[in-house]
Order: structure tokens, then C-alpha cells, then sequence
């Protein structure tokens, strides 16, 4: 899904950030996510989730970020898990 943030933020968060691979920088920039992908990098291609939250499921703690657009991602530690849209 193209992101949340613009162009240039995306290219600002690319150049702090040397050490991402090149898949993850081409992610960014395209506002596109993937699995595994850390908090830093899911933001930098989305921008700011509008709310967190943490959930219990059957593997454990969850930190769950929300969209405006009922887009939720789910993230054990640091690491992108999985996404999905909610209907609605």
C-alpha cells in the first residue's frame, strides 16, 4: 500500500539509516512493507500508526499498530509479523 509519508521523508529516514539492505530501501521508498521489517522501518515507509496497542494471541505479545484506514500490523519485538485490513 503506498504510505503515509512523502517522498522526501521517506529519502530522509533512507539516508540516516546507511545500513539497510537495498530490498528494505526500495521498500521504503516505494511505501511498500514486508515481513520483517523493523518498527523503524515500517514507520519510515508509513509514517506514524494511529494508535498502539498490545494483544495476547497464541504465540505470545503483540504490539499492534493501527491506521486510519483499518490497516493493522502486527509486530513481535521489533520485527514485522504479519498485516492484514479489516472490512469495514
Amino acid at each position: 500500500m503506498p504510505g503515509y509519508t512523502n517522498q522526501a521523508m521517506r529519502q530522509k529516514s533512507i539516508d540516516q539509516n546507511p545500513g539497510w539492505s537495498e530490498e528494505v530501501k526500495k521498500n521504503v521508498l516505494s511505501g511498500e512493507i514486508a515481513k520483517g521489517m523493523t518498527q523503524a522501518q515500517v514507520r519510515a515507509a508509513w509514517g506514524n500508526p494511529t494508535k498502539v496497542d498490545s494483544i495476547s494471541d497464541p504465540n505470545g505479545t503483540v504490539i499492534r499498530w493501527n491506521y486510519f484506514d483499518n490497516n493493522y500490523l502486527f509486530f513481535y519485538g521489533d520485527e514485522l509479523a504479519y498485516w492484514q485490513q479489516q472490512k469495514g
